[in-house]
């Protein structure tokens, strides 16, 4: 354990001085190390350890710190939850292909031994590893009639249960009860029932050696809140309730009577969340959020001195212990806070010594993360609030992000390590977060008081808490940021108060309250209605003025509107409503509509891209300066170059948003501004069509070379290609062999290889080396490649060859070489032919008329005029040799389309080599772009001989 500690603590030191820029993409991960227990005999640590594929179980020897990987799960699997069962079996619950399934983990792992066996549960489940026997389990399985209980001896599981002839049935339950339970200290079986009739939870107990079942208490969740925390003695259970309270309190209940009696504990602010008793009944502690963080009130004053004490050698961090061995003496503690992402210690009480064990992301540890502030706030009406203040600890723009949460009703703010908020904060920005009337954990009376509160009491608590902050510090800007019901509430504050709100961000939000009552066919019925009233309130003439789709003319702010296209929650409908009523009255929003997305990402990939677009539209939008360049550390570039290229892609390529060429251009420019070489390389392709810029050649080229110096293999391929073909520039040998060698070298790709062998073939005498082209295009290892990645290989293979024949000058040993090559290559038999043209002119696509019948090109005219942008021209023909074999002969031409530019030059624009059956349809034929406007092009066919076989030419216009 030593060496664990110090390994970490002179990794830490040795990164202490990392980037104030945290990155993305580790900030939003999952922790690379979870799920800690220690074995019953304390001998063991289990941990789980997370990386880009896969996840591994570890069992680490916590004596001699050995490590067994004792499983490994694939991405598609997720451990739910496990335990040990004893000192040699543990027990797993997965999500395996969207399924959950459980298993038992036995392992021997002594004396260099290192073994490990699963054991399916067998299309059940385990209800409780039964302490006082180690070898058993208590064990559930249910089908559409029954619902049973065994008690089963763990070996009995590496045989299907009909073979387990040790299994004893317990309980045969013919009811709907949702699931056995059990209590290892009175030693009785709990079942939970619904009763969808009466709309009633009932639990019921019975003795674990009786077959007498009794009522152990029933009631209805709409009514009151009750919940057993533990038996007392034998007919008095302990529960939490609010049925007599306002906050959900520790009550006994008599089990014999049916009612609720003493009140054991009740907090005067908070509602109690669990509560803990020892085996003689005895109340040892309650749990509840206090200011937003998880607090355990202990009344055994030596517990009360130790947790003291570990948080106190903890730098004050929260501290749990989460697990203990038997004997009680090994402690496993975990750690987190605010500012803290999370560690496991490991507590030994015989020798009073706290050792770290596992930091849960190690990538995160050399930062420095924004700590909060907690706030104590007075509403208007005298009742008090409580919020969260997190800001910057580096850079700060001075402006205020007011996030109201989501739900509202039932839900509350955490004071815990959220990756939005650090990121938020580390990139300048200060957060204020509040728990408004409506949430949960402050009683009945808070949380109703929340009730059909929309824009009304709800947004007045927190503007009060806005107005609080804004007395000790007069932030330069104040926006609005949330997702759902926050969405909705961000909207509100910038509608009620202009003045103080200079832009929004709005996610999967309900923006059209009255259509929260019949989104759907499903969604419209009395008990779906009545639900939803319990929130908003009664459906009327209110709602619609507090509704932000019919009073859009109100919003002056920026808006930022996010929404998922298969969000069930909110419904896409609710966003699409209030994006058309914005623009109907000129109001300034910029949607983004995530594809595939639902209430909210399913992935970090894409928490991190909102988090930065966010991000980036407070930037824009305030015109604030996001970083000064000139301070960046080489790896503070690094970051924010990642963040502006996830962005950039996304828009370029249409990845889960729509393609939108404006924001990648402007998002490649910013990545570029950081020396990002492949934003350069895009930038420079960007002024090399004249696409979102002017054509600028020469400023095409800057990027290009700029991109190039910085290592990029593309720029290097595309400034070879330049010089070797003489596009726009002075054909130079010398420069296009240094750039495509350079590409070959940094990316050694198919591509980069065929430009390379192009090279060869068609380079002055100095470079030309026929031998050295074939063998580039003599493609190695194609087998290896996916169907779709080898047809794009080919695809480019025929392109770069038709290039090679028409580009080159060759003697006629050159061509007989090159000949040989593609009739070894593509099986050609007849190389001399004449073209019997079918069809020349102007075409149109048409789908095929029968079922999974191919689509077909029909000629609609013979002419050269092209008329409109669903048409296509060119040619359909075969090749005219006599004495053919269907089966086995093959002959090959090559296409070559050209463009006339503005000043009359011809510029190739497609090169194709085409082969098959001469008595198979060849095609030849382009479709109509958005770009051509009166534009002419040529067509030429040529055979291997680069003797000109057929020409035409056609002037195309969209109209």
């Amino acid at each position: 354990m030593r060496i664990i500690i110090s390994f970490l603590i002179a990794c830490n030191f040795l990164f202490s001085s990392q980037a104030a820029v945290i990155p993305a993409d580790k900030l939003f991960s999952s922790p690379k190390y979870s799920k800690a227990k220690v074995s019953p005999n304390g001998l063991f640590l289990s941990i789980t350890e997370k990386d880009e594929k896969n996840t591994y179980f570890k069992i680490i020897n916590l004596e001699t710190l050995e490590t067994f990987n004792a499983k490994s799960f694939q991405s598609k699997t997720r451990i739910k939850e496990y335990s040990w069962l004893n000192d040699s079996k543990i027990h797993f619950k997965l999500y395996k292909n969207s399924k959950e399934v459980e298993y038992i983990l036995a392992f021997t792992f002594k004396d260099n031994v290192k073994d490990t066996r699963f054991y399916t549960l067998n299309n059940g489940y385990m209800v409780d590893s039964l302490p006082t026997e180690p070898n058993h389990i208590l064990y559930g399985r249910r089908n559409n009639q029954h619902h049973r209980l065994y008690k089963v001896p763990i070996d009995d599981f590496k045989y299907s249960f009909s073979k387990m002839k040790n299994a004893k049935l317990l309980d045969d339950a013919q009811k709907e009860i949702i699931g056995y339970s059990y209590d290892n200290h009175f030693e009785r079986i709990i079942t939970t029932e619904l009763d969808l009739q009466n709309k009633e939870i009932i639990f019921r107990w019975r003795e674990l050696s009786s077959s007498t079942w009794h009522t152990l208490f029933s009631y209805s969740p709409k009514d009151y809140h009750i919940i057993p925390a533990g038996f007392i003695s034998e007919d008095v259970i302990a529960v939490l309730s609010n049925k007599n309270t306002d906050k959900v309190a520790l009550h006994e209940f008599d089990i014999k009577t049916q009612t609720l009696g003493k009140v054991l504990f009740e907090h005067p602010q908070y509602d109690l969340i669990d509560a803990q008793f020892n085996k003689q009944g005895q109340l040892k502690s309650v749990s509840y959020y206090q200011k937003g963080v998880y607090t355990s009130q202990h009344f055994d004053l030596t517990k009360k001195k130790l947790t003291t004490q570990l948080k106190k050698a903890l730098d004050n961090h929260e501290v749990y212990i989460i697990d203990s061995d038997h004997s009680n003496t090994k402690k496993l503690l975990y750690v987190n806070s605010a500012s803290h992402p999370g560690a496991y210690y490991l507590y030994d009480s015989n020798i009073n010594r706290i050792e770290l064990l596992y930091e849960s992301f190690p990538d995160l540890m050399s930062f420095n993360f924004a700590p909060s502030k907690y706030l104590s706030v007075t509403s208007k009406d005298g009742t008090k609030l409580d919020a969260f203040l997190t800001t910057p600890t580096g850079i700060d723009h001075d402006t205020l992000i007011v996030m109201p949460h989501g739900g509202p009703i039932g839900i509350h703010e955490t004071d815990y390590f959220d990756p939005n908020i650090q990121y938020l904060a580390n990139r300048g920005f200060s957060v204020l977060r509040v728990n408004f009337r409506g949430s949960a954990g402050y009683g009945k009376t808070f949380l109703q008081q929340g009730v059909g509160q929309f824009g009304q009491l709800i947004e007045q608590d927190i503007t009060a808490t806005v107005n609080q902050v804004l007395q000790s510090h007069q932030y330069k800007n104040v926006c609005a940021m949330g997702s759902s019901y926050g969405g909705y509430s961000s909207v509100m504050l910038a509608m009620k108060h202009p003045q103080q709100y200079s832009c929004v961000v709005a996610a999967y939000g309900i923006y059209d309250l009255p259509l929260l009552f019949n989104t759907s066919n499903y969604r419209s019925g009395d008990e779906y209605r009545s639900h939803i009233e319990g929130v908003v309130g009664k459906l009327d003439d209110s709602l619609t003025k507090l509704s932000p789709v019919y009073t859009a003319h109100k919003l002056q702010a920026p808006l930022l509107l996010i929404a998922g296209v298969d969000d069930e929650v909110s419904g896409i409908e609710q966003s699409n409503r209030f994006k058309f009523v914005l623009e109907q009255n000129n109001k300034s929003v910029d949607p983004v509509f995530y594809r595939k997305t639902g209430h909210g990402h399913s992935s970090w990939l894409w928490e991190r891209h909102e988090a930065i677009l966010k991000a980036d539209f407070l930037y824009t939008t305030l015109g604030l300066k996001t970083h000064d360049i000139k301070t960046l550390n080489e790896m503070e570039k690094e970051s924010l170059r990642e963040d502006y290229m996830l962005l950039a892609d996304s828009f370029e390529f249409g990845y889960l948003v729509e393609k939108d060429a404006k924001k990648s251009y402007r998002y490649y420019l910013k990545a570029a501004e950081l020396e990002d070489a492949r934003a350069l390389f895009n930038i420079g392709s960007f002024f090399h069509r004249g696409q979102m810029v002017e054509y600028d050649f020469k400023k095409a080229m800057a990027n290009y070379e700029q991109s190039a110096n910085l290592g990029y293999a593309s720029a290097h391929s595309r400034l070879g290609q330049l010089y070797m073909e003489g596009m726009k520039v002075e054909r130079n040998h010398d420069k296009a062999y240094k750039y495509l060698t350079e590409a070959n070298r940094l990316d050694d790709s198919y591509n980069n290889v065929m430009l390379l062998g192009r090279f060869f073939c068609t380079a002055d005498e100095q470079y030309k080396n026929i031998d050295t082209c074939i063998e580039k295009f003599t493609l190695k290892d194609t087998h290896k490649l996916s169907n779709k990645k080898s047809r794009k290989v080919f695809d480019q293979r025929r392109s770069e060859l038709a290039k090679a024949f028409m580009q080159g000058l060759y003697t006629p040993e050159e061509i007989a070489k090159l000949k040989v090559f593609m009739k070894e290559t593509y099986n050609l038999t007849h190389l001399d032919f004449e073209l019997d043209v079918e069809e020349a002119g102007i075409f149109e696509y048409r789908l095929g008329d029968k079922y999974r019948e191919s689509g077909r090109y029909h000629q609609i005219s013979d002419g050269y005029h092209v008329k409109g942008k669903n048409l296509s021209y060119g040619l359909r023909f075969t090749t005219d040799i006599s004495g053919i074999d269907m089966r086995t002969h093959r002959t090959a031409l090559i296409m070559m389309w050209t463009k006339q530019s503005k000043d009359g030059k011809s510029e190739p624009v497609k090169y194709s080599l085409l082969w098959g059956n001469p008595r198979e349809d060849f095609i030849a034929i382009r479709s109509v772009e958005s770009n051509d406007d009166n534009t002419n092009y040529s067509l030429q066919i040529y055979n291997l001989d680069k003797t000109l076989l057929y020409s035409k030419s056609f002037l195309v216009s969209q109209e």
